[in-house]
C-alpha cells in the first residue's frame, strides 16, 4: 500500500555536513591526542585483577554491616590500599587488599590479620588471594 503524496524524506532537501568535515577531523584529532596524553600522564588504573592482591568477602552477623568501623578496623593493621564495598545485601562487604611484598606466606598473613581483626562478628564466606 503506497500513501500518495507522502514521502518519508521531502525532494530537494540538502544536509551540507560535508561542509563540516574539516572541523569534524581536527575535533577528533584533539580528542584523540587528549587522550593519549591522558594515557601516558595518569595511566592506567588496574584493579586487583592485575596486580594482585588479596579478596575476603565477609557477612555481618549483627545486622547491616558497619563499613565505617570495618575501615578503621583493617586501616590500622598497615596493609597498604585497602578497598571496603557493600554488595547485595547490606550486610554482605567485599574487603580488597593490595598485593604485599613478598611471596604465597605474606599474602597469607593478610588473610590471618583480617580474621584477628574482625574476630567472630563476622562469617568469612570467600577468601582469594591473586597473584
Amino acid at each position: 500500500m503506497v500513501l500518495k503524496g507522502f514521502d518519508f524524506f521531502p525532494h530537494g532537501t540538502r544536509y551540507p555536513f560535508i561542509k563540516f568535515r574539516n572541523v569534524a577531523m581536527i575535533g577528533s584529532g584533539v580528542l584523540i591526542v587528549a587522550s593519549l596524553v591522558l594515557f601516558f600522564a595518569a595511566g592506567l588504573n588496574f584493579g586487583i585483577d592485575f596486580r594482585g592482591g588479596t579478596l575476603v568477602e565477609i557477612q555481618s552477623r549483627s545486622g547491616p554491616a558497619n563499613i565505617s568501623d570495618l575501615r578503621s578496623k583493617i586501616g590500622g593493621l598497615g596493609l597498604g590500599d585497602v578497598q571496603i564495598q557493600e554488595f547485595g545485601a547490606p550486610t554482605d562487604v567485599l574487603i580488597r587488599v593490595e598485593r604485599q611484598p613478598g611471596g604465597e606466606k605474606e599474602q597469607q598473613q593478610v588473610v590471618a590479620k583480617i580474621r584477628s581483626a574482625l574476630g567472630d562478628s563476622v562469617n568469612y564466606r570467600r577468601t582469594e588471594v591473586v597473584g
